[in-house]
């Protein structure tokens, strides 16, 4: 606001006089002005991130899976729906601020669940669109360092410490201290996620919402617990030897809420003619391994834990309603949201922008990536799966681990080759064979340009602490497991860990 200055001793009372009268009328003026929810300061669009955890690309309604999300299903129907949608690291926290800051985790530094975001090195979507006047709210799932204190960038806050859990959980709102909510972590985040948007939607906002189901312990609603039959699970893929219903079962009645969820979002944000002003996107951050090639979890290169369900909502787009095959990851998020909203894309972001693809009739017809590469680093609280990295393409998966076997030798360290056309489960590895020289080589060069353009780094264990880790595993009772593995793994004496030298990519 504009206010003249008067200098003069003599004309205090006239200065404050004119003051007030100015001060009157410009609250006047902003009062009948104040946009409602269907007049709003100018045309940009809100952002709500829907993120689910662990969630597989073949476990919702729309994807043949046996649950009813009538509301998801809704949002794919109406939206565009992205099939091969993919993670570049399938693990919590990096996948997460992947999502945040649209770089791979060699990038942004998160490269396990314990690592904590250097918000200066790779300012996050919310910071970004803080700038251009968003409100900005974290609501849910944190989960990048173990502290649950507020994060830059972000103007309400309200998550809880590391994972949290889904009964009564702990939740910091703001600065203020940790506290008990009673009621079932879905719900109680969706409740503040309309609170929050309800509170700002007379000017643009960022909602990123993220949900702690479906990861472990699966635990549904109170009221969705037994309500979807088990017989109905026993599904056993060929690169699988058992069928897992149980946890099926658990995981599909935990998704019940988030289903429950996106329906409340999507009816306030019609009730409140905000819908049509709103990019809403619904993914998850990993899959997850269901006992297929005799694994569970994640981390690892196979279809079953890197690639995810991926919808956008938002009434603009003319591929609305369609499925899209295009490769699309985690890293376009921020990209392709700041492309929407018409904001200045930062130089150092490693994804691309997929709202070409969203706003033509043929994707075909956009110069659109043909292949892209997948990362994982070996952690110290999780030893068994190698560093590794691999390219994938239209057909192939081709997998390099340079830093060798990782401890339990799952894997040789050799590379692999995957015809994912006529090996879908990947279950025949042809490196090697006839062939195959040259599409290895191919994807190798492919391999060492991304290296080369992102700036690739090894990301190094200490050897002492990891060493130190698992002598404390293998003589703790409840991990009698991680012995036998070591034991069958190293049948003459297991002789430590010793920080691998990587082989050029």
């Amino acid at each position: 606001m504009l206010v003249t200055q008067i200098n003069s001793p003599t004309t205090y009372c006239s200065r404050n006089l004119f003051r007030f009268i100015l001060l009157a009328l410009t609250t006047l003026i902003c009062v009948a002005c104040e946009p409602t929810s269907t007049q709003r300061r100018g045309d940009q669009p809100n952002v709500i991130l829907m993120l689910v955890d662990d969630l597989r690309w073949d476990e919702v309604g729309y994807a043949g899976y046996p649950i009813p999300t009538p509301n998801i299903d809704s949002l794919a129907a109406k939206g565009v729906r992205f099939d091969r949608a993919y993670v570049v690291t399938s693990l919590c926290s990096p996948s997460r601020a992947s999502f945040l800051t649209g770089t791979y985790p060699h990038t942004h530094g998160v490269v396990s669940n314990r690592s904590k975001l250097d918000f200066t090195r790779t300012p996050t979507i919310a910071a970004l669109l803080q700038d251009e006047g968003y409100e900005t709210a974290m609501i849910g799932k944190w989960h990048m360092g173990q502290s649950s204190k507020q994060r830059p960038g972000f103007d309400y806050w309200y998550s809880p410490p590391g994972h949290g859990r889904y009964i009564d959980p702990i939740v910091q709102e703001g600065n203020q201290r940790p506290a008990e909510v009673k009621g079932y972590n879905t719900d109680l985040i969706t409740d503040r996620a309309i609170e929050f948007i309800e509170e700002n939607s007379r000017k643009p906002f960022y909602l990123h919402l993220s949900y702690k189901a479906v990861h472990q312990p699966f635990t549904p609603a109170p009221r969705h617990d037994n309500a979807l039959d088990l017989e109905t699970f026993m599904i056993k893929s060929p690169n699988s030897m058992t069928t897992k219903s149980g946890e099926r079962q658990k995981r599909a009645e935990s998704l019940l809420a988030v289903d429950d969820s996106v329906g409340r979002i999507v009816s306030y944000l019609r009730e409140h003619a905000l819908l049509d002003n709103t990019v809403l996107v619904f993914a998850s951050d990993n899959g997850f391994l269901l006992g297929e090639h005799n694994m569970g979890d994640k981390r690892i290169f196979y279809e079953e834990s890197i690639r995810i369900p991926w919808v956008v909502h938002f009434p603009r787009l003319s591929a609305s309603g369609t499925a899209i095959e295009q490769f699309i990851l985690n890293i376009d998020f921020l990209p392709t949201m700041l492309d929407l909203v018409g904001v200045e894309i930062p130089q150092h972001i490693e994804g691309a922008s997929f709202a070409p693809l969203m706003n033509t009739s043929d994707p075909a017809e956009v110069d659109w990536r043909s292949h892209w590469i997948y990362e994982y680093f070996n952690e110290e609280q999780h030893m068994t799966v190698p560093t590794h990295l691999a390219v994938i393409d239209k057909r192939y998966k081709y997998v390099r681990f340079p830093e060798g076997p990782a401890l339990f030798k799952i894997f040789s360290g050799d590379d692999l080759l995957f015809d994912l056309q006529t090996d879908p489960y990947e279950m025949t590895n042809l490196a090697g064979q006839d062939g195959t020289v040259e599409i290895m080589q191919k994807m190798r060069t492919q391999l060492q340009q991304f290296a080369k353009e992102t700036n690739f780094r090894f990301i190094p264990l200490d050897q002492d602490r990891v060493n130190a880790r698992i002598q404390e595993l293998y003589n703790a009772e409840p991990a009698l497991w991680y012995k036998d593995a070591l034991d069958k793994a190293y049948p003459n004496g297991y002789p430590g860990w010793e920080a691998p030298v990587p082989e050029p990519l």
